[in-house]
């Protein structure tokens, strides 16, 4: 498979090229709910969309699969697309659609308030569709799955797959700027190994660099029964000039994050990717408090600006 995202605000994807993959070269999966799932904490200003533009999918079984699992909690949903002036060329099933059983709940296009505009289909393979829109009317109650996530009787779902530009235009109302035209693709094709062909990498960097890891390297263990805290080895270096953001014990035995610049966001995360708070922001004096937490591992995200792509991540772990 090629770039692979799941249960993710937002997103974007620019001008990538991904080819010769065993399975899809993109996959989306529930990624695009910031500003859809009726919490603020992620809410982004540009509307939380799933950019994909200017990409080159070749060679792939299938370009892109979308899959948009009907979740509880309801924030892990597939949120809105642009996806604008991309090459599709080669695929053997679809240049664009959903996975099974795994879909969305709107009707058109439109309602799900995509933009679809611009891109080239270089059907060399001869496939039979170029792409599909697949609407399923069902909800997360009467839906069935596993794991929290619901998804429907594929009986139910209702399919618009396109073979031509022109049926995308009449029944989806899309690709108005989109074409079907040979497209010149000059890298290397190389073909697709089976898993028992592929040498074994050894995982010693990845276990050495697994998350958890570094938590015990640096972990800050607060004793929340007595008000008082002690800090592990944070690493030295860091890109900002002021001291580095670090966690603090009150007297009134509560955690608070310290060293913040004075215009910080916060939001604290456990280590499972569930939010736990939201929105804190420090007083003068550059601290936070931070809510009432169980024991368990957390990640507090600290934005120092207006940009809220750019942010600091302190990892602290909590223990009674």
């Amino acid at each position: 498979m090629g770039c692979w995202s799941e249960g993710n605000d937002y997103g974007a994807w620019l001008n990538n090229i991904s080819y010769g993959n065993g399975a899809g070269g993109f996959g989306i999966l529930e990624t695009g709910f910031a500003n859809i799932d009726g919490y603020e904490y992620n809410d982004a200003d540009d509307g939380g969309m799933v950019r994909f533009e200017g990409n080159v999918v070749v060679d792939n079984p299938r370009g892109i699969e979308f899959r948009f699992c009907l979740r509880t909690p309801s924030n892990h949903q597939g949120g809105p697309v642009i996806m604008k002036n991309n090459v599709f060329k080669g695929w053997s099933t679809v240049a664009w659609g959903f996975g099974d059983p795994f879909t969305q709940n709107d009707v058109t296009v439109a309602d799900a308030g995509w933009v679809i505009e611009g891109n080239i289909y270089d059907n060399s393979n001869n496939a039979d569709v170029l792409a599909e829109w697949t609407h399923s009317p069902c909800t997360v109650e009467d839906g069935y799955g596993y794991g929290g996530a619901k998804h429907c009787d594929v009986s139910v779902q209702n399919r618009t797959p396109c073979a031509s530009i022109g049926k995308m235009r009449d029944d989806l109302d899309i690709e108005h700027e989109g074409s079907t035209e040979t497209f010149e693709f000059r890298g290397p094709v190389h073909p697709v190994q089976n898993t028992s062909q592929v040498g074994i990498i050894p995982s010693q960097d990845a276990e050495t660099n697994h998350i958890r890891t570094k938590l015990e390297e640096y972990a800050i263990e607060a004793q929340m029964g007595t008000g008082e805290a002690s800090v592990g080895a944070l690493p030295d270096a860091t890109p900002f000039s002021r001291a580095a953001p670090r966690v603090m014990s009150l007297a009134e035995r509560r955690l608070a994050l310290a060293n913040l610049a004075p215009a910080s966001l916060v939001t604290i995360y456990a280590i499972n990717g569930r939010p736990v708070a939201a929105g804190l922001r420090p007083n003068a004096g550059g601290v936070v408090r931070v809510p009432q937490i169980s024991a368990g591992a957390y990640v507090a995200r600290i934005h120092a600006g207006g940009d809220q792509r750019q942010a600091e991540v302190l990892n602290f772990v909590v223990s009674r």
